[in-house]
């Protein structure tokens, strides 16, 4: 019984170093430019501009206000060009996979039906997806301000098996901003991301308390 108490509490230890967790929040982007190639370890595709935001001292052309966040991801052909007919989607890929759910924030500019959102295996297969989800137009001067957290936790998007991509899709161009992506990774923890020490002394702990018990048991 004793060991199996122990087991628990060391695997409760060391839950953060064997499952990792990426957020993506853009905030060290200090300019509108678009995002092609590797961000944060995240392989980046489409129509993805980092959008710098031009409240308070964000100093930026984008016109969106998030709390204290200064820049997003805007759905886009260009930001600094006429609105394009047609569709805009914007892919994002870890190479070592992701599982269990991705969730993130979002603001669309109009009241209508805007973004779609697909999660794809290795193979190009279907794992989950969410269709048309709602913008809302602000009325505070804001081009973007009414974001899918504001009043209660990040939209989440559940799936079974290892995920390779995930594409946001707007309906319309420059119509829709992204933050606060999160994903699980497959292959564990990011280098940065340590344990805790009082996960480290638990998962000790715990690792002397099962010798202790197998060498009684020996006796």
């Amino acid at each position: 019984m004793l060991s199996k108490l122990v087991a628990v509490a060391l695997a409760a230890s060391l839950q953060p170093v064997m499952a990792g967790t990426l957020v993506l929040d853009f905030e060290d982007l200090t300019t509108t430019k678009l995002l092609s190639g590797t961000y944060n370890g995240v392989d980046i595709s489409g129509s993805a501009w980092s959008a710098r935001s031009n409240n308070g001292n964000c100093g930026g052309t984008i016109s969106f206000e998030r709390g204290e966040t200064c820049t997003a991801l805007l759905i886009a052909n260009d930001p600094g060009k006429p609105d394009v007919v047609g569709e805009k989607s914007v892919t994002l890929g870890l190479t070592g996979g992701f599982v269990d759910a991705v969730s993130f924030a979002y603001s669309g500019k109009t009241n209508e039906k805007l973004l779609s959102v697909t999660i794809f295996d290795a193979q190009g297969g279907t794992l989950a997806s969410l269709v048309g989800l709602e913008g809302s137009e602000c009325a505070s001067g804001f081009v973007y301000c009414n974001w899918s957290d504001a009043d209660g936790p990040a939209t989440t998007l559940s799936f079974k098996g290892v995920a390779s991509y995930i594409t946001f899709t707007a309906a319309k161009d420059n119509t829709v901003l992204l933050d606060s992506l999160n994903f699980t990774l497959a292959t564990g923890t990011p280098p940065q991301a340590l344990p805790e020490p009082g996960s480290v002394a638990l998962a000790f702990g715990a690792l002397g308390a099962l010798g202790w018990t197998r060498r009684r048991t020996a006796r």
